[in-house]
């Protein structure tokens, strides 16, 4: 359900899909109009998947609306704040496979969201952060700006297998 959300909110979007996995997301994005999307992903072996997936999906999609990096998303960030890049709608997919060394997602979750959204995103832009990380609580000062959309977006045959949790945020 969140890829179909994301799909709906990416029409004529300039969307940002941070720790892109396999690529899904852009995936989705793509398939819902986005203008571009730019896709980052810090796992080399992910890359693979990502080209994959564009690949599978090029009948049907304008695959070059999309750029793959392979970089560390969050100095990716960092470089998008120092260009002054702009997108309409971020995806950042926090999964609890991402290595500590990268970010620490329990104490670092507040400082990226608020980076995110006072830097990258348009006026009017969209934040979707996205974690399966096990015991993973947002932080009580941004909660109350974020929808939690969590129960909207698991099918409950899964809800049992894996900790998920979607929250988004409005510029």
């Amino acid at each position: 359900p969140i890829r179909e959300i994301i799909k709906e909110y990416s029409k004529n979007k300039e969307v940002l899909d941070l720790f892109s996995y396999d690529g899904a997301f852009s995936v989705y994005a793509l398939s819902g109009r986005a203008k571009n999307i730019t896709a980052v992903e810090l796992n080399g072996e992910n890359m693979s998947l990502i080209k994959r997936n564009l690949i599978l999906n090029k009948e049907k999609l304008l695959i070059d609306k999309v750029s793959v990096y392979q970089e560390n998303p969050i100095e990716f960030i960092n470089l998008a704040k120092e260009t002054s890049t702009f997108y309409d709608l971020v995806i950042f997919n926090a999964n609890s496979q991402i290595p500590g060394n990268v970010f620490d997602l329990k104490n670092d979750h507040l400082l990226l969201i608020k980076s995110i959204q006072e830097n990258l995103l348009t006026p009017g832009g969209i934040l979707f952060f996205i974690t399966d990380s096990e015991g993973f609580v947002m932080d009580r000062y941004i909660r109350p700006g974020a929808d939690n959309l969590t129960k909207k977006t698991i099918p409950d045959e899964f809800k049992p297998l894996r900790p998920h949790q979607v929250f988004v945020f409005y510029n």
